[in-house]
C-alpha cells in the first residue's frame, strides 16, 4: 500500500513515516525541504510539496496513492508560514486533488482544542482545515493528539526538556494549567493503522491520556526521567511568559524557528486538553498515562544533552554576538589609541586607519549577521576566519599584545573557540 505523508520529517510526520515502513507500507514523505527528509529516513521517497504553496498538478505524486496522512503544520505565522495556507488552503488544494487521483483515504492529525472561534489563530485554522477534510467526500479520521511527548529534541518538547532541566530551580509559567499529555509512539501508530485500515469510514477523536496533569507536574516528571535531583518549582507570572512569547516572535522575524512563541503561551496559559470519552465511546483501548508516557522516555546522557541544547545555543549566539558588536564600537570609539598602537608598530597612518576602521565594520557586521538565522553559519566562519587574521596580523605587527596584560589577544581564542562550538549546533528547521 502507497502512502503519502505531507510534512513527513517533522517531529509527528518522520514518527508516522516510520510507523508506517516498520507495517511494511510504500512510503512517499512530502515537505518544504525533501532533502532533509532523504537524510532522516532514507527508506522513503521524498518530493517537495509545499502546503503554502501546493502545486497545480499534483498528479504525478498523488499516482498510485492509497492513503494521505497530513501531518504538516506551523505554530503561527511568519518565517515563511502561512497558517491559513498550511492548515487550510493547502489542505483543501491537496484534498481536491486526492479526489481527482482516485485516493480514498485521509488521515488528519489535528490538535486537540480546535475550534472555529479558538483563542489562537493555530487553532482556527486547524478547525477550518478538518473541516474541509469532512467536506471532501473522502473516508478519513481526524485525529486530535494533546501535548504530544517523545524521544525526539524538536520543538516544544525541547522547550519543556530546557525547563526541566534548569540548574536549582525549575521557572514554570502557568504552572497549574492543565495538560492531557500523548506519547509519539501512540499519535504514529494511531495514523498508521487508520491509513491502512481496510474499511472506509469517517472517525473522530482526540488522542490523550486517560486523566490531565498540571504542567508543574509534567516538568517535574520530566526533570525526574532525566535522572536530575527534584528542585524547586519557581510559578512565573504571566507577564514573564509574555515576554518570553513576544523574543520568541521577534526570533521568529529574523528567520529562527524556535517553539517559544506568543501562541505558545497563550495556548499553555488556556491549557492542552482534550477528552478521552471519544475514544471509548469508538470502542478503543485507552490510551497510556502521564506518569507511563514518562517512563517510557529514556534517562540517558542524550536526554540531559537535549535539555541543555536549546538554552545553550541561544546563550552562545547572544554572548557572541554581543562580544563583537561591543569590539566594533570600541574600535570607533578609541579609533585614535588603536591606530597609534599600529603606527607605532611602523605602518602608516593612512593604512593603519583603514585597518581599524574596516575591522570594526566587520565586527558589527559579523555580530549582526550571527543573530540572523540566514547569515548565521556564514557569520560564524566569519568570526573564526577574522579572529584567525588579527592574530596573525599582530604576531607579525605587535608581537608584544600577546604579553598586553589585558590580553586583547588571549581573550579573542576563547571568543573563536566559541563560534567553533556553535558550529555544532546544525538548526533542523
Amino acid at each position: 500500500m502507497r502512502v503519502l505523508v505531507l510534512g513527513g520529517y517533522g517531529l509527528i510526520g518522520l514518527a508516522i513515516t516510520r510507523a508506517l515502513i516498520a507495517r511494511g507500507a510504500e512510503v512517499i514523505g512530502a515537505g518544504r525541504r525533501p532533502d532533509h527528509g532523504a537524510a532522516r529516513e532514507p527508506r522513503a521517497r521524498w518530493v517537495r510539496l509545499d502546503l503554502a504553496e501546493p502545486p497545480g498538478d499534483l498528479e504525478q505524486t498523488l499516482g498510485g496513492v492509497d492513503a494521505v496522512i497530513n501531518a504538516a503544520g506551523a505554530l503561527q505565522d511568519g518565517g515563511g508560514y502561512s497558517l491559513e495556507a498550511v492548515h487550510h488552503t493547502g489542505v483543501a488544494a491537496v484534498l481536491a486533488a486526492c479526489r481527482e487521483a482516485g485516493v480514498k483515504r485521509w488521515v488528519q492529525i489535528s490538535a486537540a482544542g480546535v475550534s472555529p472561534d479558538a483563542s489562537t489563530a493555530f487553532f482556527r485554522t486547524k478547525a477550518a482545515g478538518d473541516q474541509a477534510v469532512r467536506m471532501s467526500g473522502l473516508a478519513y479520521a481526524i485525529l486530535r493528539p494533546g501535548l504530544v511527548i517523545g524521544p525526539d529534541g524538536y520543538g516544544g518538547t525541547v522547550l519543556m526538556r530546557s525547563i526541566a532541566g534548569a540548574p536549582f530551580i525549575q521557572p514554570v509559567a502557568h504552572a497549574d494549567s492543565l495538560i492531557h499529555p500523548v506519547s509519539l509512539g501512540e499519535v504514529a501508530s494511531e495514523a498508521a493503522d487508520h491509513a491502512l485500515a481496510g474499511e472506509l469510514t469517517a472517525i473522530e477523536m482526540d488522542l490523550v491520556a486517560p486523566e490531565p496533569v498540571t504542567f508543574a507536574e509534567l516538568v517535574a516528571g520530566l526533570r525526574a526521567r532525566q535522572g536530575l535531583p527534584p528542585a524547586g518549582i519557581i510559578a512565573l507570572p504571566p507577564v514573564f511568559a509574555n515576554l518570553a512569547g513576544m523574543l520568541g516572535d521577534a526570533a521568529a522575524r529574523l528567520g529562527w524557528n524556535g517553539p517559544l512563541r506568543s501562541t505558545a503561551m497563550t495556548v499553555m496559559a488556556d491549557g492542552v486538553t482534550g477528552d478521552p470519552s471519544q475514544r471509548a465511546a469508538l470502542g478503543y483501548p485507552p490510551l497510556k498515562s502521564a506518569e507511563d508516557i514518562l517512563l517510557d522516555l529514556h534517562s540517558s546522557a542524550q536526554e540531559r544533552a537535549i535539555a541543555v541544547s536549546l538554552p545553550l545555543r541561544v546563550l552562545i549566539t547572544l554572548t557572541l554576538a554581543a562580544f563583537w558588536i561591543v569590539s566594533g564600537v570600541m574600535g570607533f570609539v578609541s579609533a585614535e589609541a588603536a591606530r597609534a598602537v599600529l603606527t607605532d608598530a611602523g605602518m602608516a597612518p593612512g593604512l593603519a586607519a583603514a585597518f581599524v576602521a574596516g575591522g570594526s565594520v566587520a565586527d558589527i557586521a559579523l555580530g549582526l549577521g550571527v543573530l540572523i538565522a540566514r547569515t548565521h553559519w556564514l557569520a560564524l566562519w566569519g568570526m573564526i576566519l577574522l579572529t584567525l587574521g588579527y592574530l596573525s596580523a599582530a604576531t607579525l605587527v605587535t608581537p608584544a599584545l600577546w604579553l598586553d596584560p589585558l590580553g586583547p589577544l588571549v581573550k579573542s581564542v576563547p571568543a573563536m573557540v566559541l563560534a567553533l562550538i556553535a558550529l555544532t549546533f546544525r538548526s533542523r528547521a
